[in-house]
């Protein structure tokens, strides 16, 4: 009796160790999407300096006061935008042009020497599992400023995984761009392609 509940206490560890494992790394066909505690969290509110062309107003703007350049008040002249966690493509190109935060780019090495949004750093979170630091973090990013993770969009989980990984660092002004890179090149933004400049070999 004794040897064979050994074997089942031993069997549960390893089972427990093996489902923890899978909520830090990704992987396989059917990845884990992670969770940030949204308490810990902290909104980003950016400037809208142009009404939008449809002449509607966006999603979580909040009109400008009057003032001697704009007597009017007019949402999108001198009005703001309040980001939350997730964001669309029209709110994380606002911020990309407001030029306030990092993007980084949550996919693989190869898609991202690919095509990359212009501006935006690799970011290999699984690096951080295994013990080793991505120079991007000390390098580049703030706790004071926001930071946008993104990857392809639809069911790619790499950019939640991500944010889950920096807030654990200390990062509180994250936001996953949801609608991820196909969106963004399908509306046209800003691109680049090659390696990300942590990554380029010196000379």
């Amino acid at each position: 009796m004794k040897p064979l509940f050994g074997v089942l206490v031993i069997g549960g560890v390893s089972l427990v160790a093996a489902l923890t494992q899978s909520w830090i790394v990704q992987g396989g066909d059917n990845p884990v999407r992670l969770r940030v505690d949204p308490d810990q969290l902290q909104t980003t509110v950016i400037p809208i300096p142009d009404a939008p062309q449809d002449g509607g107003t966006p999603e979580n703007v909040t009109p400008g006061e009057p003032s001697p350049d704009d007597p009017t008040g007019d949402p999108g002249a001198g009005g703001s935008m309040e980001l939350g966690f997730e964001i669309d493509t029209a709110q994380a190109y606002a911020i990309w042009k407001a030029e306030i935060a990092t993007f980084l780019d949550a996919r693989d090495a190869e898609d991202y020497e690919d095509g990359h949004i212009a501006e935006a750093f690799f970011f290999d979170y699984h690096a951080v599992d295994r013990g080793e630091t991505p120079e991007v973090i000390d390098a580049v990013l703030s706790s004071d400023a926001p930071i946008v993770i993104y990857c392809t969009g639809g069911d790619c989980d790499a950019s939640h995984n991500a944010a889950v990984i920096l807030q654990s660092l200390g990062f509180k002004q994250l936001h996953v761009y949801v609608d991820g890179y196909d969106a963004w090149v399908a509306a046209g933004h800003e691109t680049e392609t090659g390696p990300d400049i942590f990554s380029e070999e010196t000379p």
